[in-house]
C-alpha cells in the first residue's frame, strides 16, 4: 500500500510559521476523498487554439508559447494547495470597500502588492498585458509573469496565461514563452483565486492549485517550498490589508497534500487524455 502525506502550517506559538506533517493517509483503489477537492485543477487543460484566437482578436501580435501540461512535468510529487482567508466583515474604507466585487477587483488588480517581494512579484508580460489586466475583468489570454525571488536576486521568471476568467474567480495556468527567454515556468498546472460567499455576509478568499515541478533544475522542494512561502505571504498581507480598512479577516492553516503522481494517475484522480 502507497502513501501521502498532508502538511499544515502551524499557526500559532512557538513553532508558529513551521510546515508540519499532521498526518498520514493510505491510498486507496480509487482516489481518496482528501483529494477530490483538486480534481478539476488537475484535470484542466487550457485550449490554446482558443486563447490564440481570443489574442488575435483584440489584435494581439504572434506570440511562441505554450501551454506546461501537468503530465509531462519531470518531478515525482502532485502538489495540492488551499490557502484561505476567510473574512468575517469586507472592508468599509479604502479602495476595495463597498462590495466583494470592490474587494476581488482590488485584490486581482494589485495582486503583486500582496506579495512578499523579497519571493515574487507579478507583472505583465508586456505592456498590452498590462492594459488588459487592468481591465474589471481580464481576459483570458492575458499573460503575467512571476519574478521569482532566491537570496534577495530574481533567479528565475515563470509566464502564465489567465486561462479561466469569471465573475469572482479566475485561473493561472503555467507557460512556456520561447525558448530561453522567458522560457519555461518552475511548475506545470492550474492556480485558481477565487471570493467565494461564505453565508452570513462572510466570504472566503482562496488560493488552490494542483501542480508539478517542472524542469530537471531547480529541486523539486526549492519549487515546492517557494511556492508555499510565497501563498503564505500572501495571506498574511491579504488579512493585513483587510484589518486596516476596517474589515476582520483571518488566515486559514494551509491544506497542503503531496501524493506522488504515479498513484494519482492509477488511483483515477487524473483522467484527461
Amino acid at each position: 500500500m502507497r502513501y501521502f502525506r498532508r502538511r499544515e502550517v502551524v499557526q500559532t506559538g512557538f513553532f508558529a510559521g513551521a510546515s508540519a506533517i499532521v498526518a498520514v493517509m493510505p491510498v486507496s483503489g480509487i482516489a481518496t476523498p482528501a483529494w477530490e477537492p483538486w480534481r478539476d485543477l488537475v484535470n484542466f487543460l487550457p485550449n490554446q487554439a482558443q486563447l490564440e484566437a481570443q489574442r488575435r482578436s483584440r489584435g494581439r501580435p504572434p506570440l511562441e508559447w505554450e501551454v506546461q501540461r501537468i503530465e509531462n512535468a519531470s518531478k515525482p510529487t502532485l502538489n495540492l494547495d488551499r490557502y484561505d482567508v476567510a473574512i468575517t466583515r469586507l472592508p468599509t474604507s479604502g479602495p476595495a470597500a463597498g462590495s466583494a466585487q470592490q474587494l476581488y477587483t482590488h485584490v486581482r488588480r494589485n495582486i503583486s502588492s500582496f506579495l512578499d517581494p523579497s519571493i515574487a512579484v507579478l507583472r505583465a508580460h508586456l505592456a498590452t498585458d498590462q492594459d488588459e489586466w487592468s481591465l474589471a475583468q481580464p481576459p483570458t489570454g492575458c499573460m503575467m509573469v512571476f519574478g521569482i525571488k532566491r537570496w534577495g536576486a530574481e533567479a528565475e521568471r515563470g509566464a502564465v496565461v489567465v486561462s479561466q476568467s469569471s465573475g469572482l474567480r479566475w485561473r493561472f495556468s503555467p507557460v512556456r514563452i520561447g525558448r530561453l527567454v522567458l522560457g519555461t515556468h518552475p511548475v506545470a498546472g492550474n492556480r485558481e483565486f477565487a471570493l467565494e460567499p461564505a453565508g452570513s455576509g462572510a466570504h472566503i478568499f482562496s488560493v488552490r492549485a494542483a501542480d508539478r515541478a517542472y524542469d530537471a533544475t531547480p529541486t523539486e522542494t526549492m519549487v515546492l517550498d517557494g511556492a508555499k512561502d510565497c501563498w503564505r505571504a500572501f495571506q498574511t498581507r491579504l488579512v493585513a490589508f483587510i484589518r486596516t480598512h476596517g474589515g476582520l479577516a483571518e488566515a486559514r492553516p494551509p491544506l497542503v497534500l503531496a501524493p506522488a503522481w504515479q498513484d494519482a494517475v492509477q488511483h483515477r484522480l487524473f483522467t484527461r487524455t
